[in-house]
């Protein structure tokens, strides 16, 4: 029973770790688009919707191992970067940049690539 008690507890935390990762990409996403957009004629803004979709896709793919339980120490790594990301103004986000969190998250990932 304690183990049970002790594994659902476990998997809601994850659960709720994920779902706040999530809202934290989400809201990257969201910024990403509506700083492509403002950049764009209203004619283009459908098209810059299409491509950014791919855009949230490639973060989704880019942070998807910080969800991983092996993995404890690239979540915060991770969250970091994400939060550091949708903080820039966006003529910096725009800029494809490197936030110092984000170095951070690429040689934490790094480290555990080489594990």
């Amino acid at each position: 029973m304690k183990y049970l008690l002790l594994s659902m507890l476990f998997l809601s935390t994850a659960s709720f770790a994920e779902q706040e990762f999530q809202q934290s990409m989400d809201k990257l996403c969201e910024k990403t688009m509506a700083c492509a957009k403002a950049q764009l004629p209203p004619s283009m803004q459908g098209m810059a919707e299409q491509m950014m979709g791919g855009m949230c896709q490639a973060y989704d793919q880019a942070f998807k191992a910080a969800l991983n339980s092996e993995y404890k120490g690239l979540y915060t790594a991770a969250q970091s970067c994400v939060s550091s990301m949708t903080a820039l103004s966006c003529v910096e986000l725009m800029d494809d940049p490197e936030t110092p969190a984000c170095q951070e998250y690429q040689q934490v990932a790094a480290e555990y690539q080489n594990q």
